[in-house]
């Protein structure tokens, strides 16, 4: 039965005849290929022996002698090799995510579109418990390469689900931003499907709904303005305006004066035209002060709850894992979740 100690004499003879090959000598080139030949299985025995980290640092110097040798694939599946042991033995997601970027890089560099926005993605799922902030800058950027290469229907669902997180966190800069990219998309999305307005009518409803999330009459009226003007420009044959504009007109005129009661109705059946769960789920939260006119002062909220401030936006929504605590009691003015995002401006993350 071979050793721990054998795996480390075998690695060990790998790695000398790498470095070796790397280094070339004084009539010869460097031989990349062979080098990083040696160095993938100086990994391997290391990883088999269970020396995890010189596995890692092994894999990586594989995957840029691959590099330098032109094979951007093969460095790219190292780089992943490599993440996944970081990430499953070393319980590093940090270091992972890193080396998933660099393997997400040399997939672009290889014309492989999907594999390096799922690096990304992946990347992004690695670090989400610990730095929310920095899985939503992954998580863009993947969704950005899948735009990019004409898979935009794909890339809405990640944008949906980063911007829900930013509307939550009050990161009002980033999430403008991040709105205009997804109408842009939606549109793009209409023309190439002749002009379908389908995903435009959702795109506008989604908008609309985390604009009264964020308690932001302006910004939801401006938005229901413009989803009025694409309305009427694809408009069939009845001359109805869709459902979608129906009832994203009703939410907000009923948010805006203050009618409860039909919000919540409007909003239970608006809740099937609703396509993206992250938009869905802060619908359910949004806070109609019952009577009078805004500014009048504390009145009882219409929703209950506050903000679990363990809530990962970027994992299935759970019992554990919910933006939401529940509660039986009734929020004051401004308390909640119901009472708007909560947090300060952060760091720019487009």
């Amino acid at each position: 039965m071979t050793s721990n100690n054998d795996f480390m004499k075998n690695a060990q003879q790998h790695l000398r005849q790498a470095e070796k090959k790397s280094k070339g000598g004084w009539l010869s080139k460097p031989e990349w290929f062979l080098a990083a030949a040696e160095y993938d299985n100086a990994a391997n025995a290391f990883n088999m022996g269970g020396f995890y980290e010189k596995a890692t640092e092994c894999w990586a110097k594989s995957a840029e002698a691959n590099n330098k040798d032109g094979n951007y694939y093969q460095a790219a599946m190292l780089y992943e090799k490599a993440a996944n042991v970081l990430y499953k033995k070393l319980k590093d997601p940090v270091k992972a995510a890193d080396y998933l970027q660099n393997a997400s890089h040399y997939f672009r560099l290889k014309d492989s579109a999907d594999r390096a926005a799922k690096a990304l993605e992946m990347a992004g799922d690695m670090v989400s418990e610990i730095d929310p902030n920095e899985a939503a800058k992954l998580f863009i950027r993947s969704a950005h390469i899948l735009k990019d290469e004409n898979r935009g229907r794909l890339a809405l669902e990640t944008y949906y689900k980063v911007l829900s997180f930013l509307v939550l966190h009050s990161k009002k800069r980033d999430a403008s931003e991040l709105r205009d990219i997804i109408i842009d998309t939606c549109k793009q999305l209409g023309r190439e499907n002749r002009n379908d307005t389908f995903i435009i009518n959702k795109c506008y409803l989604s908008l609309i709904i985390l604009a009264l999330y964020s308690k932001d009459l302006k910004d939801a009226e401006q938005k229901l303005q413009e989803f009025e003007v694409e309305g009427r420009a694809g408009i069939g044959f009845n001359n109805n305006m869709s459902r979608e504009y129906e009832a994203a007109r009703k939410l907000f005129e009923t948010y805006k004066n203050r009618e409860a009661d039909e919000f919540r109705q409007t909003l239970a059946n608006t809740s099937v035209l609703i396509a993206y769960p992250s938009v869905a789920k802060l619908a359910g939260q949004i806070e109609v002060r019952a009577g009078g006119i805004p500014g009048d002062g504390p009145v009882p909220a219409t929703t209950v709850g506050s903000v679990n401030s363990n809530y990962n936006p970027f994992k299935p929504i759970s019992e554990d894992n919910d933006p939401v605590k529940s509660s039986t009691a009734t929020n004051a003015v401004g308390g909640g979740v119901g009472g708007g995002p909560v947090g300060d401006e952060d760091d720019e993350l487009l």
